[in-house]
């Protein structure tokens, strides 16, 4: 697997209040209302809400990076872009 930014996935996490997050990663696991999602770089492309948990933010090493507790709030993804509003 190539190291270019190419493999990166952005992440973009919102609330209210503001940018939270804002930054490339290569995994970013987000509380689905039926369970976690991990999401990647040209993940299928996802709508949906989210419940009270953690969205965790993984390096290229798989080492957790960021971490956020969230109560609620919706994911969408498109290529290599993830947005996130949480409450």
């Amino acid at each position: 697997m190539s190291n270019n930014k190419s493999s990166e996935l952005k992440v973009e996490i919102i609330s209210p209040k503001g940018i939270i997050f804002d930054d490339n990663c290569h995994l970013a696991v987000i509380p689905g209302n039926i369970g976690d999602i991990g999401i990647m770089n040209s993940h299928e492309l996802i709508l949906t809400s989210l419940r009270k948990g953690e969205i965790a933010i993984y390096d290229k090493s798989d080492k957790l990076v960021h971490n956020f507790e969230i109560n609620s709030g919706f994911a969408h993804n498109e290529k290599e872009k993830l947005l996130i509003l949480v409450d």
